[in-house]
Formats: structure tokens, C-alpha cells, sequence
């Protein structure tokens, strides 16, 4: 049916999966190879086919969705990744994903907290006016105050570039760089972050984050202040690290302070990937 090369492959790459997990994962590729023994995966490189195939076997969404996610798993798998071809899987996914979303039920609790994601950039631009004013892109020093309102800009920033990090985030390394942790790489005065830890992760792959060259200023003001050589997001004695439960209370803080809604984490990245509530 695959390899065994191919089979140890899949294993390593998702080593918590048990072996009958790894079996159906086997079995789902090989039906989409129309029953053929695997030994590469060019079989997968007309997205369009794969596509036609799983709308000829009339399955439904949340099926298809499964079987763009083993195919993610498969070509992650693989040392020398063939990028544009996930890429392209990834934009077939993604709109499964928005399908989902449209249709989900949301809590009367959450209903009544949604906001529209104009609000979250009117908040991003005031706390950018406010770093403004006080200067503080240019001070030898700050206090706790202004240490907030610059560490706060940064998150609600970098979080709208990419929800699907949601409390990863709070786990950013400044100075390792590693497969198997997050972290933020410089090269050529410019910041990216790569997200290797997260929910989504043997989906997706790793997620680079290309930071704009206005908000790389910010970053290295931040880990100016910082008093934490290690992460680039702290609490607010800036020694300590900030990890994810502290980064979910200042996402929960942060709106309640501003427009007096109880918006978490996971409900502030819905409303970023339905931004047309």
C-alpha cells in the first residue's frame, strides 16, 4: 500500500499518532491514488484532480476537510517540501475552513461580544498615536504604563496577520532557532517570526509571519525595553515571560478596558477570520 520508508516518515513527522490513527492516514492516501501502492507523492501534484475526485465521491465538507489535512500531513512529511503545491492545498482548505465558519453557532455570550474588526484597528491606531505623543520610540527608558500600551500594539498587530497562532504568540524566542519552538529571525533589518509550536501545526506547517518595515521599528523598541533577553513578549515586570494563560487575560483585559466586551482569545481570531460581521 506505501512504503515502508514513506510510512516511517508519516510516523516521524507525527510521532504522538497512534498506529491505528497512522493506518487511516495510510488508507485515506491510498484511496486518493486511486488504490495504487504509494511511493512518492506525485501523486498529489494536480490539486485540481484531487479536487474533482473528492467531488465525484460526493463527500461532504468535513470529509473533504480531512482529507486536505492528511494531505497536509504527507507533504510536511517530506525534508525537501514542495511549497507552492501546499500552498495551493492550503488555499483549497481554507476555503472549506470559511464554509465551516460561516455556519458555525455561536454562544448568546459570544454574540453579544462580537465586534467588527474596524473597532480592533481603531484600538491598534490609537495605541500607535499614543506610543506617538509620548515619544516613546525614542526614549532611553520607559515606565510600566508605557511599556503596556507598546507591548499591547504589537499583539493586537502581529495577531491579525496570523489568528491561527492564537496563544502562541506568548512563546516567541529572540535568541534560539529551532524546528520545534517559536521564534524571531532578523536578516537584512528586517524581523519574520516562525511559528513551529501551535494547534494547527502538522496542517499547516510551519507559519513565517513577514513583519512590515513600520512595525519592525516597534519590535526592536520592545526588546529594548525588555528586561528578558530570551522571549520577545513578558509580563509586565518585564522579566518574567509571558505565557499563554497571562496572554490570554491580557487579550480579555485589553478589550474589556476598551469597548467593555468579554472577547477571548479563540473569539478574537473568529472575528478576524469573519470579518465581514
Amino acid at each position: 500500500m506505501i512504503t515502508i520508508k514513506l510510512r516511517s516518515q508519516i510516523k516521524n513527522y507525527c510521532p504522538q499518532a497512534s498506529q491505528n490513527c497512522l493506518n487511516k492516514y495510510i488508507s485515506s492516501l491510498y484511496r486518493l491514488n486511486n488504490s495504487v501502492n504509494i511511493e512518492s507523492s506525485s501523486f498529489l501534484d494536480n490539486p485540481k484532480e484531487i479536487k474533482e475526485f473528492l467531488e465525484f465521491k460526493r463527500y461532504t465538507d468535513f470529509t473533504k476537510k480531512y482529507y486536505y489535512q492528511i494531505i497536509f500531513i504527507f507533504l510536511n512529511s517530506f525534508k525537501k517540501k514542495k511549497s507552492e503545491l501546499i500552498d495551493k492545498y492550503r488555499y483549497e482548505l481554507n476555503i472549506l475552513n470559511h464554509k465551516q465558519r460561516k455556519t458555525m453557532t455561536l454562544s448568546d455570550e459570544n454574540k453579544n461580544n462580537l465586534i467588527k474588526v474596524s473597532q480592533i484597528d481603531n484600538i491598534i491606531t490609537n495605541y500607535k498615536s499614543i506610543i506617538r505623543d509620548l515619544n516613546i520610540l525614542e526614549l532611553e527608558s520607559i515606565d510600566t504604563y508605557k511599556f503596556k500600551i507598546l507591548q499591547r500594539y504589537l499583539i493586537l498587530s502581529i495577531f491579525k496577520l496570523e489568528p491561527k497562532i492564537r496563544c502562541s504568540l506568548s512563546s516567541i524566542n529572540v535568541n534560539k532557532k529551532a524546528d520545534n519552538i517559536n521564534y524571531l529571525h532578523y536578516n537584512n533589518n528586517t524581523y519574520s517570526i516562525h511559528i513551529n509550536k501551535y494547534k494547527l501545526k502538522k496542517y499547516y506547517g510551519t507559519l513565517i509571519i513577514n513583519i512590515s518595515e513600520n512595525l519592525n521599528k516597534y519590535i526592536k523598541c520592545l526588546l529594548k525595553h525588555n528586561n528578558n533577553k530570551n522571549f520577545l513578549l513578558v509580563e509586565l515586570n518585564r522579566n518574567k515571560k509571558l505565557n499563554s494563560n497571562g496572554f490570554s487575560k491580557i487579550i480579555l483585559h485589553l478589550f474589556k478596558s476598551e469597548l467593555n466586551k468579554n472577547i477571548c482569545v479563540n473569539l478574537f481570531k473568529y472575528i478576524l477570520e469573519n470579518n465581514n460581521i
